[in-house]
């Protein structure tokens, strides 16, 4: 009994990943990226896709039309989503991708975080 009428009420979430009344939070990969070398992060986003997919990443955004609202602007705005933290935390601490992140920091500046989601 919120006090809101029925359209205005949530539903109840069921999550994708829900087993036997219990979630694992999902782990989330935000990254704001102002591309350097058009050429050089060209190379980085060709190689990314097969790490990636090792990890069953998902791009939830990847480009996009941007609108900065406040803080700094960067060009782009990528978000990956990964089953879990761990496996979030797990890619970009793998051999493969700390390869490739060495192309990534040559084509663009990046501030990026992982976070826990639902």
């Amino acid at each position: 009994a919120s006090g809101l009428p029925d359209a205005l009420r949530r539903p109840k979430r069921r999550y994708s990943n829900q087993l036997e009344g219990t979630h694992m939070p999902k782990g989330y990969l935000l990254a704001r990226i102002t591309v350097t070398d058009p050429k050089t992060y060209g190379h980085y986003t060709s190689a990314n896709g097969p790490i990636f997919d090792r990890f069953d990443a998902r791009f939830v955004v990847r480009g996009g039309t941007v609108e900065t609202l406040t803080g700094p602007h960067h060009d782009r705005h990528v978000v990956l989503e990964f089953p879990s933290f761990a496996d979030a935390k797990a890619c970009l601490e793998s051999p493969g991708y700390q390869e490739i992140a060495k192309i990534r920091a040559a084509g663009a500046t990046v501030e990026a975080v992982i976070v826990e989601g639902v």
